[in-house]
């Protein structure tokens, strides 16, 4: 699991493809990269729509990473604050909202975890941004 953590976003954001990963970390990080990679070319409220789906069904590890993932995004947003922060990504800080506030409502659905309060707070951090 802790390797598809870090592999999370390869085949996103590199040329790597998941035959790569599979043949170099096996089928079960492979598995758990396929279900945290967006299909290519959504644009950032169909990704997360995506995301949301996925999650509805995902097994532990995968709401895991997902949960990380987004606690060290929102952890970057307010990190970063009064920077430039939007300028090169595809969405705005209310498209962000939207999507995290979504991710969150779906984890608690049927995960309980501490990470979910942490995401809450920075949640609540970056709002008020």
């Amino acid at each position: 699991m802790i390797i598809a953590g870090f592999l999370h976003d390869t085949v996103e954001d590199t040329k790597v493809t998941m035959e790569e990963i599979k043949n170099t970390f096996g089928k079960q990080v492979a598995e758990l990269v396929l279900q945290l990679t967006d299909p290519p070319g959504l644009p950032y409220r169909e990704r997360k729509l995506h995301q949301v789906a996925v999650l509805e069904k995902a097994s532990e590890g995968v709401k895991a990473i997902k949960a990380i993932d987004t606690l060290f995004n929102l952890h970057s947003y307010v990190d970063n604050r009064g920077k430039d922060t939007w300028a090169n990504l595809d969405h705005t800080k209310e498209d962000a909202l939207w999507g995290y506030k979504k991710i969150l409502k779906t984890l608690r659905q049927n995960w309980n975890h501490p990470l979910l309060k942490e995401i809450e707070k920075y949640l609540k951090e970056f709002e008020k941004m």
